[in-house]
């Protein structure tokens, strides 16, 4: 959190910085004497110095850094030599960083801005930002965090951990892959497939390059100079190959057990990679090479002394799958899981149900974690055939299918499953 100045102590500090850091200093007002010895103390990882505004993109550099690192305060007027020099117009200084809170920054911070008057006329600015909405991006798409009194660029595996410590994980799909090169690492044929399904006139296509689409449909963004694909741009269109190594979470499991357990025997185990449109693709295929969906429920089979096939209903099934791929929380180290056992297929999303309970979702309510994947993945011309409804056309069509047996769903902190009884 956001390190504050007070009057009112409940406590001695032990430090100077001690009193700087601790939280509960509290008051309207910052205490000047408290401002002057925690600037003594210099920089450190949440407090910094700026003795003027200069850069705008600087400036909300850092503010990101310091709301996606804990918190902490920006003191507007001071010198790296720890020389108080003020500034000259804090009203417009004020004005200046809360434009850039809110409107060059994603999702927007909303800071506490204080004016610290002294007698002798210098005057600071003292900014402080919390966390409550961690984490924060840049408008071109980067992190930032700060590590001791320096920031520097998230990596990958911490902007993955920076979401996995938010509930829910909404906006990680518009995350800048940098490693990523569009020419590389996106299917192009797939790109420009999708907008002519899309009825776009071929004169507005002329002239187009690959990167300057994706960034038109909000599956690229500017990285330093370049045009780098987003976490989803590479999950709806990317290369197989290179679909896994850059989102590491994006493979589903499947499994076939002989049997109704999970104790039952592993008759095979695959990990599918590739992108969105090819793992709906073989994941259904999977489970066709040792089952039957059915657009309705087909005639009692007579006795055999051969196994049983599963028959499952094909509308609650796609409909499983679909929702697994398009709201899953993609910052979870973790696959999406499909297993078809004797009596049921299971499909488990590890993705949190962001407080929605069993009979929330019955009810129809949704919660898209991804709605940029979830609104191309759903259109027509991304060439998925849809069976539209969501949980409550599942329940209806497993109960047309099986005439007895429910739809269960379990909801956890940590995943989803529906499990779609088989007859």
């Amino acid at each position: 959190m956001a390190r504050k100045f007070g009057r009112n102590r409940r406590f001695a500090p032990s430090t100077e910085r001690a009193l700087f850091k601790n939280e509960h200093l509290t008051g309207r007002h910052i205490d000047r004497t408290d401002l002057i010895d925690a600037i003594r103390g210099g920089e450190d990882s949440y407090l910094e110095f700026k003795v003027r505004f200069s850069n705008p993109d600087k400036i909300a550099a850092g503010i990101c850094a310091l709301a996606n690192s804990g918190g902490g305060t920006i003191v507007f007027g001071v010198t790296d030599q720890l020389r108080l020099e003020g500034v000259t117009n804090p009203e417009t200084l004020e004005q200046d960083l809360l434009t850039i809170c809110r409107e060059q920054i994603v999702p927007s911070v909303w800071p506490r801005i204080d004016k610290v008057a002294f007698d002798s006329g210098l005057r600071l600015v003292v900014v402080e930002v919390d966390v409550r909405r961690a984490p924060h991006r840049t408008l071109d798409g980067r992190f930032f965090v700060r590590v001791g009194s320096a920031k520097r660029e998230a990596t990958a595996d911490e902007i993955a951990e920076l979401f996995r410590g938010r509930t829910g994980a909404r906006g990680f799909e518009d995350t800048p892959l940098a490693t990523s090169d569009a020419g590389d690492d996106i299917d192009e044929g797939s790109v420009w497939g999708y907008v002519r399904d899309l009825g776009v006139d071929s004169g507005v296509r002329e002239g187009y390059k690959t990167d300057a689409l994706l960034r038109d449909m909000r599956l690229a963004v500017s990285y330093g100079d370049d045009l780098v694909p987003t976490v989803a741009g590479v999950l709806l269109f990317g290369v197989s190959d290179s679909v896994t190594a850059l989102v590491p979470s994006s493979p589903v499991t499947v499994e076939r057990r002989a049997g109704p357990r999970e104790s039952s025997e592993v008759v095979e185990e695959i990990e599918l990679r590739g992108n969105l449109a090819s793992l709906h693709d073989r994941v259904l295929g999977f489970v066709e090479r040792y089952g039957d969906l059915w657009d309705h429920r087909p005639k009692r089979r007579d006795a055999s002394p051969i196994a049983a096939r599963p028959f499952l209903p094909r509308a609650a099934v796609v409909e499983a799958l679909t929702n697994a791929l398009v709201h899953r929380d993609l910052s979870q180290q973790l696959p999406t899981r499909v297993v078809l056992f004797d009596d049921r297929l299971t499909v488990t999303n590890p993705s949190p149900s962001n407080g929605l309970t069993r009979r929330s979702l019955r009810l129809g309510v949704k919660e898209a974690a991804n709605p940029r994947i979830k609104g191309l993945f759903e259109s027509p011309a991304y060439g998925i055939r849809r069976f539209p409804g969501g949980i409550p056309m599942m329940i209806k069509v497993v109960q047309d299918f099986t005439h007895r047996e429910p739809l269960r769903l379990v909801t956890s902190t940590d995943g989803f499953r529906v499990e779609i009884p088989a007859v």
